[in-house]
């Protein structure tokens, strides 16, 4: 790999140049300096025009983003060596927690908690496989006048894939209750003060993430084959999903913690980058200049946002539960990445080519249940929205560059530290980060589909 900067006046110029056993790529990129200049026209670039020309604001970030990232590192400094909360651990600090919160637990619609009555008691803890980042726990709760329910507790580990904020994604969940198919939350502990560390609790629901034959096959959800009438099924209902969550309604008020981003028609772009630009300089241990590339390409490439939209950021197989005998999808899962924001990033994450499969007519299937094309059709027929190609190839290098950094840098680092229970899947990551860097730089060179 070969750098040749240049530089020529307020620009940065970088020729990245790839070489492999069977070509040679060259990638011009161009990147402005951190100085601010004029905001970005409010008229739409040409075609194939790179947007904007002036400064990427490298510090403007959602303030809840900078906020919890600011806490992981300084918690990150205060931490040694990473142990699993455990079995007893978790039922002897719920059961203090739940009897403290009296009939919170079994009262999640209301906001009055005042009222005296019998609080649950835990009587069993079990352990629940997946996951790359959280400890996950299923646990039975039963109180005097009642029948016993499941809950699904899942605890922070110090570091892992990602950096989580579990009073941000109980908003969501909170919010999305009566609108969409997710798991009602039941309690957050948010400051780490009952088990060690932030908790989750949400109500068990059945479904599984992946036909009971293919189970254990794949890894995180990536590559789970689908067929026949469940595929086809699981795709009209994945895309329907998809339009009901970009349909809602969002606000500051509507969605607790989370922040708009309304300052300028590119801060939703900017906001996406420079989180994932601030993870990558937090976390990378291993030197890779192929970043700061690819950096200086989406900040000069930062899409208009037309509308604004709840995106779920992690939407694919793996990621929602389905009933395997009626293929009705029973929840989507795994909030951790939910921000305001423009919808074309829930379709670049999802189409990702880590995330797709092979069908039997050897055509690629966008997570494994419809083609690109047909994903793209449906999405724009049943939203009535039209789907950019510029704003989707920007968010396709946007979204392999957030998958880059989650396992190049923050998978190695949380392995490296011993900083998670999932070290050898942390480690094993790491090699798909040079993948995803592969798709970039494909991306980049051909440009819009």
């Amino acid at each position: 790999m070969v750098w040749t900067p240049a530089r020529c006046g307020r620009t940065v110029a970088m020729t990245v140049v790839c070489r492999n056993k069977e070509h040679m790529m060259a990638i011009q990129v161009s990147a402005t300096s951190s100085v601010a200049d004029d905001p970005p026209s409010t008229t739409r670039p040409s075609a194939r025009e790179a947007r904007p020309r002036t400064s990427p604001l490298t510090d403007d970030m959602e303030p809840s983003i900078a906020a919890m990232l600011d806490r992981k590192r300084a918690t990150i400094q205060d931490w040694g060596d990473y142990h699993p909360v455990g079995v007893d651990a978790v039922r002897l600090g719920l059961n203090r927690f739940l009897a403290d919160r009296g009939s919170e637990s079994w009262d999640s619609d209301t906001t009055d908690h005042t009222s005296p009555r019998d609080h649950a008691t835990v009587r069993a803890v079990r352990p629940l496989g997946g996951g790359a980042s959280n400890e996950q726990y299923i646990v039975e709760l039963e109180r005097p006048d009642g029948p016993r329910e499941r809950v699904v507790l899942r605890i922070d580990a110090v570091a892992g894939v990602m950096e989580t904020d579990r009073q941000r994604e109980f908003d969501v969940l909170t919010f999305l209750s009566s609108r969409f198919p997710v798991p009602s939350p039941r309690w957050v502990e948010p400051r780490g003060e009952v088990l060690g560390r932030p908790f989750l609790a949400t109500g068990f629901v059945d479904g599984v993430t992946a036909p009971s034959q293919d189970a254990g096959e794949s890894v995180s959800g990536m590559q789970t084959t689908l067929s026949g009438e469940l595929r086809d099924d699981l795709a009209d209902q994945f895309v329907r999903n998809l339009v009901l969550l970009h349909s809602l309604p969002v606000d500051d008020a509507a969605v607790g913690t989370l922040q708009v981003p309304d300052r300028d028609p590119y801060q939703a772009a900017r906001w996406q980058v420079n989180w994932w630009s601030r993870v990558w300089r937090d976390d990378s241990v291993i030197p890779f200049p192929l970043v700061a590339g690819i950096q200086a390409w989406l900040r000069s490439h930062l899409p208009r946002q037309r509308r604004l939209a709840l995106v779920h950021g992690d939407y694919r197989t793996g990621n929602y539960l389905f009933d395997e005998d009626t293929h009705r999808v029973t929840a989507v899962l795994d909030w951790e990445l939910a921000h305001i924001g423009d919808p074309h990033e829930d379709l670049a994450w999802c189409v990702q080519r880590m995330y797709s499969t092979v069908g039997e007519n050897g055509e690629r299937l966008v997570t494994g249940l419809m083609t690109r094309e047909d994903l793209i059709a449906r999405y724009e027929h049943l939203s009535g929205h039209p789907v950019d190609s510029e704003t989707l190839h920007f968010y396709e290098v946007l979204c392999a560059f957030k998958s880059l950094v989650a396992t190049l840098a923050s998978s190695v680092r949380a392995a490296r530290d011993r900083q998670s229970h999932q070290d050898v899947l942390l480690a094993w990551l790491a090699s798909c980060g040079y993948l995803f860097a592969a798709d970039i730089i494909t991306m980049i060179e051909r440009g819009p589909r």
